[in-house]
């Protein structure tokens, strides 16, 4: 049992690399609190895929309790950093291209459907395929 628990959490450190390399990929960096807080969130989504369904009830409440911070706060950080990487054309660029997203050109993704999209691309079991 402790070894399928090892292997759980090398393969959600590996989804969480892959996903911080696809945000510096697409302009964000770590000095954007924003980028911590949606790493954050894919450390809960992948401990339980249910939070996605409630991001304001459940979601936030938990990044927000981590970082000692309010859930308004969590939010308007989360969609700081899709507007930054929204702004500097990467978004739309390297999502679509690169990972099938089905961004509009002129559409800014909502906080919702951007960590959708983050869990759905990487927080599946053929990980290494799509990020090789």
């Amino acid at each position: 049992m402790e070894a399928s628990i090892s292997v759980k959490q090398s393969k959600n450190q590996e989804v969480k690399k892959s996903v911080g390399k696809f945000l510096v990929r697409i302009g964000l960096f770590a000095n954007l609190k924003g980028f911590n807080y949606i790493l954050s969130a894919v450390d809960e989504v992948l401990a339980n895929p249910n939070c996605l369904n409630s991001i304001m009830k459940e979601l936030y409440p938990k990044i927000a309790q981590k970082f000692n911070v309010t859930t308004s706060g969590v939010e308007r950080n989360i969609r700081n950093a899709i507007e930054v990487a929204y702004n500097k054309g990467k978004l739309f660029a390297v999502a679509n291209t690169f990972y099938g997203a089905n961004f509009a050109k002129y559409e800014k993704p909502t906080n919702g459907e951007f960590l959708a999209f983050i869990f759905s691309t990487f927080g599946s079991d053929d990980l290494e395929e799509k990020f090789a």
